[in-house]
């Protein structure tokens, strides 16, 4: 039983991450769909992520990536999915919101993001501008 679990837990599961991966959001997208749950979804990346990786190695770029999923965790609401999407891709999907509330939410992973990169909570190889892109 672990080791389906685990399997389970791994084909959903972005690794490097943690979040789950694409095929896991674009599963909770039909279902919400064929529920006939409203619903918001919201694509961001970060910015210079190329640069990033060419000047300051892969390594450097992993390690934005996991904040930006970090960030992603604390900043949205219990029922909400931040999703992996491919690359430095991301997708929120937000059950029960409007394009108003996706804008919320949006602003505090902006805000958060800001907050932990002031703060100096990555290492001095961190892209002078890791965003979330505009809706």
């Amino acid at each position: 039983m672990r080791a389906f679990n685990s399997t389970q837990r791994r084909a959903t599961t972005d690794s490097l991450t943690g979040l789950p991966n694409r095929s896991s959001a674009e599963e909770r997208a039909r279902n919400l769909n064929s529920e006939g749950k409203a619903f918001a979804l919201v694509m961001a990346d970060l910015d210079h992520f190329k640069r990033l990786n060419d000047s300051r190695g892969h390594a450097a770029g992993d390690q934005a990536l996991r904040l930006f999923a970090e960030t992603l965790r604390l900043s949205l609401r219990s029922g909400d999915m931040a999703a992996r999407w491919g690359g430095e891709e991301f997708v929120l999907i937000l059950p029960h919101s409007s394009p108003a509330q996706a804008q919320e939410v949006v602003d505090r992973i902006r805000a958060k993001l800001a907050e932990t990169l002031l703060a100096g909570n990555i290492p001095p190889s961190r892209p002078a501008s890791a965003s979330a892109t505009q809706l």
